[in-house]
């Protein structure tokens, strides 16, 4: 009944090796309650330490230092983690657990408790026999399958994305596509303000990266380019198949004005001769400078804008050259009607209808689409210069 010694040393400690008569093992202790118990002695050395056959080849499975079998109907083996606290009591933290069927083959399974300790064990991690690891998945169908994450946002829709694998600051998840030197990465930078798409010239620290495209912080998408000042900013060509514009019914160039302050959406521009490439407002009638309307009146915004920056062909105020916009008119000069040919009046930037058809070549700024009986406002145009 009283534990036996098995062995010790010279010196100290004396008798610390402990066999009971239930054929348990305790190591630095006279009570085990497991099959082997080793406890803490005071030293900084390992508690245990095993080392491998040295003659060993890397591959070789021949001689392995630990060795977990688990037997019978389920033929599970667990290498567990505990922890005890200060009233004595043991809890099981953690397991490692290997498992085998016909069916799947050897898996390697990690469970872990929730906080409080007290619950159940929940596999938080799989790997199976054909190497595939699943996270939170116990069915993995891919060699990384991360099922639902923690609660992370929720969309205006009221769904709700989970997490599943986060990324901190300067770190990139990279893709390498076949046996080239060429990186493919998505990462975000702290101070950059974006998700980053990049290229990477190879795998060392000293290869170089390229961003064809990034996402910023303010939701606009740039490609070539990472300072995005637009909801799609693209530096370079782009190619489409159909191009649908529906926030715009005109086409536009924006262009610098000699007298600004005093310009407005839907104003007659024209010409200006004393600065060249800039407009001023129309104050003439039939004026063959005429260059057609300042776009954006009535609620009616540009669909596609052209400039050249570097160039003479930028400015701050798009003026419509095709498509329907809405122009001042004055019907003090007769009224307005569908149908009607607009050109420029002496009533600073406005419109007024043609009736001098031989003076309107070269000054007519389009075609009337609603009318005006009387005095000034806002007429919508179909704009054919010509």
């Amino acid at each position: 009944g009283n534990p036996s010694a098995y062995g010790s040393a010279a010196g100290s400690p004396n008798n610390a090796i402990y066999v009971n008569d239930n054929g348990r093992i305790g190591i630095n202790t006279t009570a085990p309650t497991s099959g082997v118990e080793i406890k803490y002695n005071g030293s900084s050395a390992h508690n245990v330490r095993i080392e491998g056959n040295p003659a060993d080849s890397p591959s070789s499975t021949s001689h392995t230092q630990l060795l977990l079998v688990g037997t019978g109907t389920y033929a599970e083996a667990r290498l567990g983690f505990s922890t005890r606290k200060p009233d004595g009591s043991e809890h099981g933290t953690a397991y490692i657990k290997s498992v085998a069927s016909e069916e799947r083959g050897g898996e390697l399974l990690f469970q872990t408790r929730r906080p409080g300790l007290g619950g159940p064990l929940n596999e938080y991690m799989r790997i199976t026999g054909t190497g595939l690891v699943g996270i939170n998945a116990a069915d993995p169908q891919a060699r990384l399958d991360i099922g639902e994450g923690p609660a992370w946002a929720t969309d205006p829709f009221g769904n709700q994305w989970g997490k599943a694998i986060s990324v901190s600051n300067r770190n990139a998840i990279e893709f390498v596509a076949g046996s080239g030197n060429t990186r493919f990465g998505i990462g975000a930078r702290h101070g950059q303000n974006g998700l980053y798409f990049m290229l990477a010239t190879g795998p060392s620290a000293d290869s170089t990266a390229i961003y064809p495209m990034m996402v910023h912080s303010n939701g606009n998408v740039g490609i070539h380019t990472t300072s995005p000042s637009t909801e799609l900013h693209v530096e370079g060509t782009t190619t489409t198949g159909v191009l649908q514009i529906t926030g715009g019914a005109d086409l536009a160039e924006p262009f610098a004005m000699t007298d600004a302050d005093a310009i407005e959406p839907g104003m007659v521009v024209a010409i200006d001769p004393k600065n060249p490439g800039q407009l001023r407002l129309a104050g003439s009638a039939y004026d063959r400078g005429v260059a057609g309307i300042v776009s954006g009146a009535g609620g009616i915004t540009p669909g596609i804008t052209l400039q050249q920056e570097g160039t003479l062909a930028v400015g701050d105020h798009p003026v419509s050259l095709s498509g329907r916009v809405y122009v001042w008119a004055d019907a003090s000069y007769g009224s307005i009607a569908p149908t009607d040919l607009l050109t420029s009046s002496d009533t600073l930037g406005h419109a007024m209808k043609v009736s001098n058809y031989e003076n309107a070549h070269g000054a007519i700024i389009g075609k009337a689409m609603t009318g005006l009986e009387e005095g000034t406002g806002l007429v919508l145009v179909l704009v054919t210069l010509h």
